[in-house]
Formats: structure tokens, sequence, C-alpha cells
């Protein structure tokens, strides 16, 4: 699924010419997971946190060259 992703990244990246936007598109796709994170009660359920902390920690590793 990397290899998939890195190459749609990199084929969006070159049909709009820019670089730029579409690296900060990884901060849009990990903002909701982290205000998520943060807004959850001080006893969260478990599977309620675990769900937010997998999707946050997924979210860091889509954009690596």
């Amino acid at each position: 699924m990397g290899i998939i992703t890195m190459f749609l990244i990199a084929l969006v990246s070159e049909l709009v010419n820019e670089r730029t936007i579409i690296a900060m598109m990884e901060n849009l796709w990990v903002l909701p997971f982290l205000v998520a994170l943060y807004a959850l009660p001080p006893n969260p359920n478990p599977w309620l946190f675990f769900v937010s902390l997998s999707r946050h920690i997924s979210g860091s590793g889509l954009i690596e060259w």
C-alpha cells in the first residue's frame, strides 16, 4: 500500500506542478486525529484511544521520500 501511496503522491505533484501543497497534505490528514486525541477525556474508552492513536501514527508515514 505504501508504494501505491507514494506513486499517487508523485503523480499528483507532477500533475499540479506543486510540491509544497502536496507535502502539506500530511498535516491536514493528521490534524483531526491530533485534535481528537487532545479532546479525549482523562479516562477514555481504550478502543477509541487505540483507533485515534493508530490513525494519528499512520498519518505520519504517508509522505516519506
